[in-house]
């Protein structure tokens, strides 16, 4: 296994998420998502998935990854993201029992980052390079065209 080469032979991936705000063209509305919970667990606080939008579109693809090998690994993301937060060794830790809205990035018109140079995420490079966001939200926006966001069904506590 020594020497061998593991990277992923994929150049692009799309990041999922649950229903949200978008300003996608393509996005759905937001009442045309289905409500019934797929992930709830009581026992586990602040897992909780926040309601949808009551109007607008809505997307469930976020973000988009594109490694162009030399030219950058790049990321972009959109619309509030949560948990826009690096953990340290006294505060936010794993001891921290804060949801917090000091913890939420806005990036509604896209926040890019190249994942090589940038690995916390720390710079966002978006207003220097808006061919580069208008290259990766015409991926995301095909992306969102191919989403599968199929009814889910009544919950069945029998499930998992």
């Amino acid at each position: 296994l020594l020497g061998k080469n593991w990277t992923s032979p994929r150049s692009e991936i799309p990041i999922g998420t649950e229903p949200r705000a978008s300003n996608l063209t393509n996005a759905p509305l937001c009442s045309s998502y289905d409500e019934t919970p797929y992930y709830e667990d009581a026992s586990v606080p602040g897992d909780e998935i926040a309601p949808k939008p009551a109007a607008g579109k809505c997307t469930t693809v976020s973000g988009v990854i594109v490694d162009e090998g030399p030219r950058g690994l790049w990321k972009l993301l959109t619309g509030d993201v949560q948990q826009a937060v690096y953990t340290g060794p006294h505060y936010p830790n794993h001891t921290t029992n804060e949801i917090s809205a000091n913890f939420v990035g806005h990036c509604a018109q896209g926040c890019l980052y190249e994942l090589r140079l940038d690995p916390l995420e720390l710079h966002d490079r978006a207003q220097e390079m808006p061919e580069k966001v208008a290259a990766m939200r015409r991926k995301l926006e095909s992306y969102e065209a191919t989403a599968f966001n199929p009814h889910r069904g009544k919950r069945n506590p029998a499930a998992c």
